[in-house]
């Protein structure tokens, strides 16, 4: 894809209700200062894409009612993408930060790619992945995982495409034939 093909990510969050980027920030900003209180509650993210739709029932015959997240999920994000910068900085990866959040719901919306991803270690359930590339060469990734014909946003994390192309390119390069 070309990049100037691509929306930036200003426009997608311009394109996100002011209720759900609220709720996001509220959320976001008390797990930051660690004061959530119902890590429970649940959050309808809204319609399910015709492309998710479509994958999950090619990858596991089951169709897909609705999308969702929890508080607790944000927290997870927080803690293994947010929370150690210079971590994430060396695994290739982009911080995800308050300002970026709630794109999870333009990924939701509008994914470039869904693709099956690895069970995860929460009960061993099957897992879908999205991703969109930007315009600035970030790539955000949003897995989710399927409970009862329902999505639930685990985790999600921003790779930025020139670096990580360069990385893999070198490693490559590092291989003896």
């Amino acid at each position: 894809m070309e990049n100037e093909n691509l929306q930036t990510m200003k426009d997608a969050l311009a394109n996100v209700p002011e209720k759900l980027k609220d709720w996001f920030s509220v959320v976001w900003d008390a797990t930051v200062k660690r004061k959530v209180k119902n890590l429970k509650y649940i959050k309808d993210l809204g319609n399910v894409s015709q492309k998710t739709k479509e994958a999950v029932e090619k990858f596991y015959g089951k169709s897909v009612s609705k999308q969702v997240i929890t508080p607790y999920d944000l927290k997870h994000i927080y803690d293994r993408h947010g929370k150690d910068i210079e971590k994430e900085f060396a695994d290739g990866q982009i911080p995800i930060t308050a300002e970026i959040i709630a794109l999870i719901l333009d990924v939701l919306a509008n994914p470039d790619n869904v693709r099956e991803s690895n069970p995860t270690g929460k009960n061993g359930y099957e897992t879908i992945a999205l991703s969109k590339e930007y315009a600035d060469g970030m790539i955000h990734v949003v897995e989710a995982i399927l409970k009862n014909n329902v999505l639930e946003v685990y985790t999600a994390y921003v790779w930025d495409k020139e670096k990580t192309e360069k990385k893999r390119l070198a490693s490559k390069n590092d291989i003896v034939p």
